[in-house]
């Protein structure tokens, strides 16, 4: 999820799964604050995480999520980042949010049925 504030500025955040490990690991990415942000805990994999994106305040994005973490502790975190031109309004903010999840490893079908859950 994420989307562009009114200055143009790209935000992407949310979970990037590890097959390995079966976990998840939460990412947030402001356009020209460097590289992604990631974040521990890591949460177990077969769960249903939550997660809400909003802007708190002018110019500041947040991400909290709720779920369990590897050693099974449930886990509720609020993490933050500066991200100019972003509005508490709303005012020029453009929201996007993506379903293309749970695909095959180097095979990509976004016509099987691949879903958020409650996202429409």
């Amino acid at each position: 999820m994420g989307g562009w504030g009114n200055t143009n500025n790209a935000v992407d955040a949310g979970l990037q799964h590890s097959p390995k490990y079966n976990d998840w690991a939460l990412f947030l990415l402001i356009e020209g604050n460097g590289g992604p942000l990631t974040f521990t805990p890591r949460f177990e994999g077969d769960q249903d995480i939550q997660m809400k994106f909003y802007v708190p305040s002018d110019g500041i994005v947040a991400l909290v999520i709720y779920g369990y973490d590897i050693s099974g502790t449930k886990v509720e975190k609020t993490y933050t980042g500066a991200a100019p031109g972003w509005t508490a309004t709303g005012n020029g903010n453009i929201i996007k949010r993506m379903t293309s999840i749970a695909q095959i490893q180097d095979h990509d079908d976004y016509k099987d049925g691949s879903y958020i859950k409650n996202v429409d």
